[in-house]
């Protein structure tokens, strides 16, 4: 069984439209041997900067140099004002970008997450994502969580519920909020929102510290905060809805219970649901929908006993997923509930098998090895950019070391069926790009001449997925900056056409004559439209690789999450 990916996988890795010279950008190269930190610095920044505007995007890139630092010198190290600097560390706060914690000295000390600021570029993708299985107004109630950062239940629901009733037709139904909140308790049973953590209560300042401290008490006004863990961080809250309608409807009332407790998204449940839909893809490629259809409910059921990023699950017998199917007939293909046996069997067998056969119970149990589908992806992933970078040729090169483990050199001609100087050639454009390794073997204790070492050529597969993500975020950041450079280039026509559009908006509104329009349309010239239509192109493109380069992203994150395991 072949694992296939489409090639939108890959698009944004071997090759951009967009010239990287001309524009000062990151050299795109596969392989590029730079430190991988000053370009993940440098796309914090970016993003950070493109979502919050110019002070974050300076606090976020000291604090990515710097390491954690007080909020005096995150002050000092600024062009901004203390002010604005101080506004943009509780910005990154509110959005859980920074963390606090309590330095030696007593002050708090403040902690940049790289990986959670590249989580801002797939927001839309999460609003999708949520929107597709639940609806919009889900999707709303995300959405306004994803703006606040965190927030309590009282205010996520009102927000949501005057949202959703402002943009509905008129003539239409309200909705009452009592339907928003059941939507919002919806989300935090999927666990898709989690309790944020609490302000531990304050110590008693009449006992004594302990004699072995090393670390000077928190200084006034240093909170210490208790994480929520386990099921508690998925309690659901409790609102009185009475106070919540009054306050939808902007009526006078008691004001709400002050509410301690403030939610957040869990975004490693939506990794989750990213995780599984690369698998259900890859299974309909390569089994059809059927198939598909058969590794979701397996999946479902091994969700129920396993932990949710476990590498490996429990096993699942093949009557229980027999059972489900047939109760749930009319959800699934037909042929996944006549033919399961045979798909779970097809996905149990080949090269790349998704299943893996436990024990014959129950009619034949079955566990699925995530950590080895993730990490035939990530080969997948690699397989394809070698083959569109080098030749096909140089792909089954890379290949036939994978298979082999380590190959000498003079074998590789004879079992790739490449001639021997084209097939050296490629071996050292692999080599020298890092994408093939090389070792040597001696006999120990013994003077061996370098005509007789044996020189052995392999893989090492947590290298290559580290290089190919360095590669994802050189790529990342040459995309931003190019939509940058479009959008400052074309401001002054975008300014121009907002000024025609709201005089027009506002002539039509006192009833204006088409000459009169026609003349207001007319201080837009033909050749500006033009160019805003091209720069409107060129913006939807480089917003469309970013979304398709994301993915890779993810995919190539998570093989390296899954590899780390044990």
């Amino acid at each position: 069984m072949q694992i296939t990916f489409s090639d939108n996988f890959i698009i944004s890795i071997r090759s951009s439209p967009f010239s990287c010279r001309s524009r000062g950008l990151q050299k795109c190269t596969v392989g590029a041997r730079s430190t991988m930190s000053q370009v993940l610095g440098q796309l914090c920044a970016q993003v950070a900067g493109d979502t919050f505007g110019p002070v974050v995007k300076s606090v976020v890139k000291y604090l990515f140099v710097a390491g954690t630092r007080p909020l005096m010198a995150i002050i000092v190290n600024s062009p901004y004002q203390r002010n604005e600097v101080k506004l943009a560390v509780q910005v990154l706060l509110q959005h859980h970008l920074v963390t606090f914690g309590v330095a030696r000295t007593g002050a708090a000390d403040y902690t940049l997450h790289p990986q959670r600021v590249l989580l801002l570029l797939r927001y839309s993708r999460f609003l999708l994502l949520i929107r597709t299985r639940f609806g919009s107004q889900q999707e709303v109630l995300l959405d306004e969580l994803l703006r606040q950062g965190q927030d309590t239940a009282f205010n996520i629901v009102v927000r949501a519920t005057k949202r959703i009733n402002e943009s509905m037709e008129e003539g239409g139904k309200a909705v009452p909020a009592a339907t928003i909140r059941d939507k919002f308790l919806e989300m935090v049973r999927g666990q898709y929102f989690q309790r944020c953590a609490t302000v531990a209560p304050p110590a008693d300042a009449t006992a004594a510290p302990p004699a072995d401290a090393t670390v000077a008490p928190p200084a006034e006004g240093v909170p210490q905060l208790l994480e929520v863990e386990g099921e508690r961080a998925f309690a659901p809250p409790q609102l009185d809805m009475g106070v919540v309608q009054r306050a939808v409807d902007g009526k006078p009332g008691r004001p709400p219970p002050p509410d301690p407790v403030r939610w957040r998204v869990n975004f490693s449940r939506l990794d989750e649901e990213f995780r599984d839909q690369l698998v259900l893809h890859s299974v309909s490629r390569t089994c059809g929908e059927p198939a598909a259809d058969v590794m979701r409910h397996l999946m479902a059921l091994a969700a129920q006993a396993s932990p949710a990023w476990a590498p490996t699950s429990n096993p699942v017998s093949l009557t229980e997923l027999k059972d489900r199917l047939a109760r749930l007939a009319g959800t699934v293909h037909a042929d996944a509930v006549s033919y399961s046996e045979q798909y779970v069997r097809i996905m149990s067998e080949g090269e790349t098998p998704y299943l893996s056969r436990y024990g014959d119970a129950g009619g034949g149990q079955y566990v699925l090895n995530m950590k080895r589908i993730l990490q035939n992806f990530g080969w997948a992933v690699a397989e394809n950019v070698v083959q569109e970078r080098f030749g096909s040729r140089a792909g089954r090169i890379f290949r036939l070391i994978r298979a082999k483990r380590y190959v000498e050199q003079d074998k590789i001609h004879e079992w790739a069926m490449i001639p021997p100087k084209e097939a050296k050639l490629l071996t050292y454009q692999l080599h020298r790009a890092t994408f093939v390794n090389v070792c040597d073997l001696r006999k120990p204790g013994q003077q061996v001449t370098p005509g007789r070492v044996v020189i052995l050529f392999h893989l090492d597969a947590n290298h290559l997925t580290r290089m190919l993500i360095e590669t994802c975020y050189r790529a990342l950041l040459n995309m931003l900056t190019s939509r940058a450079d479009e959008t400052s280039r074309h401001q002054r026509l975008h300014d121009k056409q907002l000024r025609v559009e709201s005089i027009l908006a506002t002539l039509r509104e006192q009833g204006a004559g088409d000459d009169q329009l026609a003349e207001v349309e007319e201080a837009l010239t033909e050749p500006e439209r033009a160019e805003l239509a091209r720069a409107a192109a060129v913006t939807d493109k480089l917003s469309l690789a970013e979304l398709q380069l994301d993915q890779t992203l993810f995919l190539l994150q998570t093989c390296l999450k899954y590899s780390a395991m044990k």
